[in-house]
């Protein structure tokens, strides 16, 4: 694994601390796009940015797309997908957010409800340094639907992470359930 990768993936096993059950991942990166009712984590597709390229190593129940190095830094983006049946996606979100600032240099600077068609979906951009000394932003995206949840997290070095946060937004609506 790549050392940032390493980093940044601790604040995306935070987050999957509020994903019960988690599954494999979904079609990132493949598929034409569907659409109905998912039967499982699995059952989505999703194309990631432009020059986000799918990393060979996965991890189970992840998959990992690597972007461009800014600022010493590469950009990333992961798609986690698992279950959870009591939660929505403002409080999965809330509860994330909640562990994610126990941590000492970690601010909010946004969480919102998001507009994705027959989704229950919610988002939130933080703030962090990590351990290299490099201030980084994460975007997280939560997406609900039947039980089913996929969560998206880019990061990226504070100064480079106004290019992507726009370009994350504008892939999110190739999001589909049902492949």
């Amino acid at each position: 694994m790549y050392p940032m990768i390493a980093r940044t993936f601790l604040v995306g096993c935070v987050a999957m601390l509020a994903i019960a059950g988690c599954g494999n991942s979904g079609s990132p990166g493949g598929g034409s796009g569907g659409s109905g009712t998912p039967k499982d984590p699995g059952d989505f597709v999703y194309n990631p940015p432009d020059g986000f390229k799918q990393q060979d190593k996965q991890r189970k129940g992840a998959t990992v797309f690597l972007g461009p190095k800014d600022d010493g830094f590469t950009a990333n983006l992961q798609v986690i997908s698992g279950t959870n049946s009591k939660d929505s996606a403002k409080q999965l979100g809330e509860q994330t957010l909640a562990k994610i600032t126990t941590s000492s240099g970690v601010t909010v600077k946004e969480q919102e409800a998001y507009t994705i068609p027959d989704s229950d979906a919610y988002t939130w951009l933080i703030t962090k340094k990590l351990p290299t000394g490099i201030d980084a932003e994460q975007r997280q995206f939560v997406v609900m639907k039947n039980g089913i949840v996929i969560e998206f997290t880019m990061t990226a070095s504070e100064k480079a992470f106004s290019k992507y946060d726009q370009v994350l937004a504008d892939s999110m609506q190739t999001f589909k359930w049902g492949k």
